[in-house]
């Protein structure tokens, strides 16, 4: 989200209730004032989604639309206000929302727009006007009890904590992940849109399983111990045992601990490759740190529209004071 959800809650209940005010104070649908609260919901919805101002008039149609639809369908508008609401506030997640976030978010916003329904039909002790607005705030917090809801979405491959690396990784595999942890966060300031941030979170997250697996390799090869086989496998080919048994018992250890040795050579060959694959993704969020900085609009790209005016003025000015300043001269020569 662009914003922690309490911040944006209180700004939308405080545009809300503005308009709602408003509204009544002007007199227009001073006889439904179920409509007012939906009209005021609608059209303080682009203070939550600011990053999207230019869709203002396009999601308040839609939220207008929604309570129209519930209002001819025999249920209350805001029903379909807390519906149209939910859906446009899950865009706010910083990953790209799957069938389930819609969903959720969807089912937030009745529930939300339920309660605050219950709510307000309460007989208060105040004005009319009063009365509305805190009708709306009320309203205008249950439906925007999404937003919590969509904050606490637990996000698919989450970067592990700084405590999570140092409990599950040795000194030796932490570099590479902070490292990691570090582009990730520098990327992300620069990222244009929730996909782009979640392929680079699950880059990071990829090298951190695969210190992860280094250090699992790292630790099988050193219970193999290669020498310490080897010697075993000296020790029963010298034995020249004459019961048949025991000399079947020995070939069959000597094929073993063979095998043994055979499957470290390949865990060297996977640690090798894991390696390199943890280089590979390190430098991968290193270019793509750096490509999403010079993406971004620099203020070099273009020069003030007034540069050439003032750049003449000056020039001018300068021209004009070198010509008085000669002119002082020659009359103080005369």
């Amino acid at each position: 989200m662009t914003a922690p959800w309490p911040r944006l809650q209180a700004a939308w209940i405080a545009m809300a209730t503005f308009i709602a005010l408003f509204l009544q104070l002007s007199g227009a649908l001073s006889d439904r004032p179920e409509w007012i609260l939906t009209l005021a919901l609608g059209m303080s919805l682009w203070v939550v989604r600011r990053e999207k101002w230019w869709s203002a008039p396009f999601q308040t149609a839609a939220v207008v639309g929604a309570g129209a639809l519930a209002d001819t369908l025999g249920t209350s508008p805001l029903i379909g206000v807390g519906l149209v609401a939910g859906l446009l506030l899950c865009s706010l997640l910083k990953v790209e929302p799957d069938a389930f976030d819609w969903v959720n978010a969807s089912l937030a916003g009745i529930a939300g727009a339920g309660l605050a329904l219950f709510a307000v039909g309460r007989d208060l002790p105040l004005s009319e006007t009063a009365t509305l607005g805190v009708q709306t705030a009320v309203v205008a917090l249950g439906i925007s009890a999404v937003l919590p809801v969509l904050a606490w979405r637990p996000v698919k491959d989450l970067f592990p904590s700084e405590r999570q690396i140092l409990a599950t990784l040795a000194d030796t595999y932490r570099e590479p992940v902070f490292k990691a942890r570090h582009l990730l966060f520098a990327a992300r300031g620069h990222s244009p849109d929730a996909p782009t941030g979640q392929g680079l979170t699950e880059v990071a997250v990829w090298v951190y399983r695969l210190q992860i697996s280094l250090q699992t390799i790292d630790s099988e090869l050193r219970q193999l111990s290669p020498p310490s086989v080897q010697q075993r496998i000296t020790a029963c080919r010298a034995d020249d045992e004459p019961d048949p048994f025991t000399r079947e018992r020995k070939q069959q250890t000597v094929a073993h601990l063979q095998r043994l040795l055979d499957h470290g050579e390949t865990l060297n060959t996977e640690r090798q490759r894991t390696q390199a694959l943890s280089d590979y993704a390190t430098a991968f969020l290193e270019e793509a740190r750096m490509g999403l900085a010079i993406s971004k609009p620099l203020p070099g790209e273009s020069a003030p529209e007034r540069l050439p005016e003032v750049l003449a003025r000056l020039r001018e000015n300068a021209s004009s004071a070198d010509a008085r300043r000669k002119t002082a001269r020659e009359l103080e020569a005369r």
